[in-house]
């Protein structure tokens, strides 16, 4: 998460998503100097009125998202609200936010 060199170049597109479903959805590749294998992927629902931008590494999953639009529910079983960030912990993964 430190390394401030990542980048996505060009343009987001975003397009209907290919399950059929009411999202919209896209994915970028994410660029560094370091080189990790990390894209960028978002998906806004407009029925559901939820949106979601994740930064995955392909080699992990998810190992940072930020939520708009629906609550969380923690392994600690606490609830968190509409807007929340998840970041990648040993012990549960990208689970609490």
């Amino acid at each position: 998460m430190q390394d401030k060199s990542k980048r996505i170049e060009g343009n987001i597109d975003w397009s209907e998503d290919e399950d059929h479903s009411p999202a919209w959805v896209f994915r970028a590749d994410v660029e560094s100097a370091a080189g990790w294998p990390l894209f960028v992927q978002g998906r806004y629902n407009p029925l559901a009125r939820t949106l979601t931008y994740a930064l995955i590494l392909k080699t992990a999953g998810r190992i940072y998202g930020l939520d708009l639009g629906k609550d969380h529910h923690n392994p600690q079983c606490n609830q968190v609200g509409e807007k929340h960030k998840h970041t990648w912990s040993e012990q549960y993964r990208d689970k609490e936010a």
